[in-house]
């Protein structure tokens, strides 16, 4: 049986994420997964580092924080464990209600069929335009 590609195991957790199967998404993280996002934490609930089982509570920090009205993927580049993927989104905060446009890029790691690492890469400058959170 042939095993997924690093790129294969990427586009299927990022699917279910898209599908709103959040339980299936954190069932492909590896148990030491690493999770960070750029930003304050004291003001984007989802950014810093969210390491092993806690990961899991940043799709609710993020969730809780913002309405993703528009998600847009662009490229998806893998090289042996690495995929990163490009995009760009429409969101508004869910406290304050103001709207903002931004691109992002993402940097996976992927070991044994598992999301290692997920590493993001956003415009935080039009994050913070929106603020509170």
């Amino acid at each position: 049986m042939a095993t997924q590609s690093p790129k294969d195991t990427v586009e299927q957790f990022l699917g279910l994420i898209g599908a709103g199967d959040i339980d299936g998404a954190v069932a492909m993280h590896a148990d030491d997964i690493v999770v960070h996002f750029p930003g304050p934490p004291e003001e984007l609930p989802w950014a810093g580092t969210w390491s092993g089982a806690k990961a899991a509570e940043w799709y609710a920090a993020l969730g809780g924080a913002l309405d993703i009205r528009q998600l847009g993927q662009h490229h998806i580049i893998a090289e042996g464990d690495k995929v990163v993927v490009t995009g760009d989104e429409v969101s508004a905060s869910r406290k304050s209600g103001k709207e903002y446009s931004a691109d992002w890029c993402f940097l996976f790691t992927v070991r044994d069929g598992k999301i290692a690492s997920w590493q993001g890469y956003e415009d935080t400058h039009a994050i913070m335009s929106s603020t509170p959170y």
